[in-house]
């Protein structure tokens, strides 16, 4: 078979002019490819970046909140359950004793109403004595017209509890008031409510704050994702899976960052418009093209690439690694040739500053509180353990047993002489003994006869230092659950000397025949550090107690809740001889 080939060769059907021109066609595609490639990477890691950078503002801001709300909630319970103001509204009780009643509760609630910058009024409502009575505090209220819808919604909301309605939640939940949302809050104990209104726009205005720049936004959603406050862009935003950092709405693509609060039923968010950083992925394009038309310059060319395209965005994502790393103090001090990458620069520094300022804003805040809180715990004192003394010298005045009264009125004055002349944090053994038999002497002259009280404590113990008033909040537990008035109530308290690990240190024991603690409360004792819960009743004063001596020991104190066989409670109590002074 014979084969016919066309007369002209196959180099005739290219000519060198067409080569050539593919071949730069095909380099340049490839690095336009490789340049499109780079800069949709560098930007996925950017919006990455930005979108943690975000997330970590919020969840710190998240935090704050959190653990203002819990301060707010702690407060609002130490009011109801501790101030003898409320227990007098609740009785009748003459108009005097009101009077001084309603003035010491507006104190209290202005008191609480200052101790947070997020509250926009607190409110107290007692319809439990002879009149119902609603106190109402607040600086922050445009018109008198405010103050009686968030009266009348209040009083509404407990008469409701009142005869049988749950509250809607027990966290901070959403309330649309008169067309304005609140953070709504209501504690209730023995028929007698404390709780405050938390503007949305309050906390709209602190999370503005975190971006001062203006290339983000923010926006409030409640819980069920509907949208509340800032910006309506960004309105259908909350109800789209996250799947990635980059949102699709209505009104463009978002870096979305959202987080929900523990304690408020809301969903706080910050977007930022991807339109505001696309404009990197097109800068000098068409000089690329140019560049890319002559072969001379190809290697210029990707070197201009890499460095003013490439390189700004690998050195901002190495920053916002190492500020993921937890250096806050981390800032970008290079400039770019691209006046986008600048901004980025600039609008990193500025979060990292708004993030530092704000973490130091709430840390002196908790220092000054904390303060506060153990100067507190170390004074405190319960004013029905004083009025119950005044009742008992009453009662034994009136059968003229004036002995007894000598002797109860000398204990008492030495109680009191112990607290206030104590401003030192840790006190010796033998002052702290001789404090706690005067204070069970007390307690036995109370309840004749069906209290008694045995202390053994080894005497080389005697100079040692403890923590002041540390061991009353147990035996004031032991007397007020552990009395049986059908026969006598043994209380015992036991020191020695024990090492444990390898460390010097003082062990208690603390026990009576009561009822001992249920398995809940056990459980919850045994967390390794926990704030007084909100639904909590019971057990302020040993969490109190644990707290502060993990302040004072930094944790190499133990303390053991248990039942004592075959009833009643036991505290076991380690604590090191050398240590918290």
């Amino acid at each position: 078979m014979t084969f016919c080939f066309p007369s002209k060769s196959i180099k005739s059907y290219f000519s060198v002019k067409q080569i050539l021109m593919g071949t730069l066609f095909i380099i340049f595609c490839i690095i336009l490819f490789v340049i499109v490639r780079i800069q949709y990477l560098a930007a996925s890691s950017a919006y990455e970046q930005i979108y943690l950078s975000n997330y970590a503002a919020l969840n710190f801001f998240s935090q704050s909140l959190d653990h203002s709300v819990s301060r707010l909630d702690d407060e609002f319970y130490d009011l109801l359950s501790n101030n003898l103001s409320v227990s007098i509204l609740e009785i009748d009780s003459e108009d005097s004793e009101i009077f001084k009643a309603k003035n010491n509760l507006i104190d209290a609630l202005e008191k609480i109403y200052n101790s947070s910058e997020f509250l926009n009024n607190v409110f107290l409502y007692s319809p439990a004595g002879s009149a119902k009575e609603y106190f109402l505090y607040s600086t922050k209220l445009s018109s008198a017209s405010d103050d009686d819808f968030l009266k009348e919604y209040v009083i509404h909301t407990c008469e409701a509890s009142l005869n049988g309605a749950n509250f809607s939640s027990s966290n901070w939940s959403i309330h649309t008031i008169d067309n304005v949302p609140y953070l709504m809050r209501i504690i209730c104990v023995n028929q007698t409510f404390c709780g405050g209104f938390i503007r949305l726009d309050t906390i709209e205005e602190q999370l503005n704050s975190i971006y001062r720049s203006g290339t983000g936004s923010a926006a409030i959603f409640s819980s069920d994702h509907q949208f509340l406050l800032g910006n309506s862009k960004l309105a259908d935003l909350a109800s789209i899976a996250q799947d990635s950092p980059v949102l699709k709405g209505e009104s463009g693509n978002y870096i979305f960052s959202c987080i929900s609060p523990d304690m408020l039923e809301m969903e706080m968010a910050i977007a930022v418009p991807t339109s505001s950083l696309s404009s990197l992925s097109t800068t000098n394009l068409t000089g690329f093209i140019g560049i890319c038309a002559i072969l001379i310059l190809l290697l210029l060319l990707v070197y201009f690439c890499f460095f003013l395209m490439y390189r700004p965005f690998l050195y901002l994502s190495g920053s916002m690694e190492t500020v993921a790393r937890g250096n806050l103090q981390f800032r970008i001090a290079k400039h770019s040739f691209l006046r986008e990458a600048d901004r980025i620069y600039q609008t990193f520094n500025t979060m990292l500053d708004q993030i530092s300022s704000l973490k130091a804003e709430v840390y002196e805040k908790e220092l000054e509180k904390e303060k506060v809180s153990r100067q507190f715990l170390q004074m405190q004192l319960k004013s029905h353990f004083f009025l119950n003394c005044l009742n008992i010298i009453y009662s034994l005045a009136q059968t003229k047993r004036y002995e007894l009264i000598q002797k109860l009125t000398m204990c008492l004055v030495k109680y009191f002489r112990y607290l206030s002349s104590n401003s030192e944090e840790l006190v010796t053994l033998k002052e702290e003994i001789d404090h706690i038999q005067n204070y069970m002497e007390i307690q036995m002259m109370r309840f004749p006869g069906k209290i008694t009280f045995s202390c053994h404590v080894a005497e080389e113990l005697y100079s040692c230092k403890i923590p002041l008033l540390i061991l009353q909040t147990f035996l004031e537990n032991a007397v007020k659950y552990g009395l049986d008035f059908s026969r006598t109530s043994p209380v015992t308290l036991n020191a020695v000397s024990k090492k444990r690990n390898g460390s010097e240190g003082i062990f208690f024991t603390i026990t009576d025949c009561g009822k001992g603690f249920s398995e809940e409360l056990i459980h919850f004792y045994q967390k390794t550090s926990q704030p007084v819960l909100i639904h909590q009743n019971h057990g302020i004063g040993i969490i109190n107690v644990k707290n502060r001596l993990h302040l004072i020991y930094g944790g190499k104190e133990e303390l053991t809740i248990s039942n004592h066989l075959p009833c009643g409670a036991r505290i076991e109590i380690w604590i090191p001889k050398k240590g918290g002074e």
